[in-house]
């Protein structure tokens, strides 16, 4: 890489299936010692939202889910506290909401 040295560290680190690794070190001439990621990953919250959550307002991102509860679009946090309301509230209706039998001993 033009302008750039390399240098490898003393030692070795383990890598996948306890394989040993090298690791490389891209230090600019002069500069300060500093690894580079040439593969970050994506971090969703670096783009717009997509949308908002009819409840909190919190963002949505492209790719996740909303959750159309009550006429509401609502996020994946606020889904999950309403289903889990809903459970300790009223379980014999979640239940057949699932399609499954509820039976009564009188």
């Amino acid at each position: 890489m033009p302008g750039h040295e390399e240098s490898r560290p003393p030692g070795r680190q383990a890598g996948m299936g306890g394989r040993e690794k090298e690791i490389t070190y891209i230090i600019p001439q002069g500069g300060e010692k500093s690894m580079l990621n040439y593969h970050p990953y994506h971090d969703a919250q670096q783009e717009p939202a997509a949308a908002y959550c009819d409840k909190c307002r919190q963002e949505v991102y492209q790719g996740e889910a909303r959750f159309q509860w009550e006429g509401r679009l609502i996020c994946k946090e606020c889904f999950t506290a309403a289903v889990e309301r809903a459970l300790r509230e009223y379980p014999e209706q979640v239940a057949l909401e699932m399609g499954l039998e509820v039976e009564r001993y009188l």
